[in-house]
């Protein structure tokens, strides 16, 4: 989607006027050469902008103070995830909002984001958006301890040991036993090719052990 018209002449002055601040400019892998050119061509001669293309997001998430996003992206949760205050200026040909979630502060467009960011630096969240951000977070994560790589390498660990000892039966689903499964797989089909789906399948069977995971099929 494309932010247009963009008018960033407040925004600009509220630079001028906080030379400690650095703006990155992170783009999406899709967004249109155009788009970046004529965005860009508003920030020319601005030293305290930078324009970043294929960089990691999340090193940039761990230094900064604030997220600023246009339109609807991961990118969002990734930034509540990291604990840092979400600035969201919406698209209307995007469905989803953190605004609207409660989670993000609504931004009309470039013109009142430095007054937006301004605020959240000189007053920080208030407790009941900090609130809202916390059950947002604990809704759509299983775990919040900073542990992920351990897990990773535990399922890996157990993964290769189910490899290497003899083959699970595959258990109905419908059976009326107790069963815990630690891994669900799940799989959109709607636009996919089927090569693609038939690979995916293909790769999961070859892979994992049968009795790891679930799958699910949407």
């Amino acid at each position: 989607a494309s932010y247009n018209p963009f008018a960033p002449g407040v925004f600009l002055e509220w630079l001028r006027a906080h030379p400690e601040v650095v703006v990155v400019f992170k783009w999406h892998p899709i967004q249109s050469k155009d788009v970046v050119e004529r965005t860009l061509e508003q920030f020319k001669g601005v030293s305290s902008v930078i324009s970043l293309m294929g960089s990691d997001t999340y090193p940039l998430l761990a230094i900064s103070d604030a997220c600023v996003l246009v339109g609807n992206s991961t990118t969002g949760i990734e930034a509540l995830f990291f604990g840092k205050p979400l600035v969201e200026i919406s698209l209307v040909d995007h469905l989803y909002s953190y605004a609207a979630q409660g989670v993000a502060v609504s931004a009309n467009g470039f013109e009142d984001i430095g007054d937006k960011l301004e605020r959240i630096f000189t007053q920080g969240l208030s407790p009941e958006q900090q609130h809202r951000v916390a059950t947002f977070l604990d809704r759509h994560f299983a775990f919040l301890d900073g542990k992920t790589a351990e897990r990773v390498v535990e399922m890996a660990s157990e993964m290769l040991e189910a490899r290497a000892a003899e083959p699970h039966p595959i258990v109905s689903l419908s059976s009326e036993s107790e069963k815990t499964i630690p891994c669900s797989v799940i799989l959109p089909v709607n636009d996919s090719s089927y090569d693609a789906v038939i690979g995916t399948l293909r790769g999961l069977d070859a892979h994992v052990p049968a009795h790891l995971f679930e799958l699910l099929i949407v």
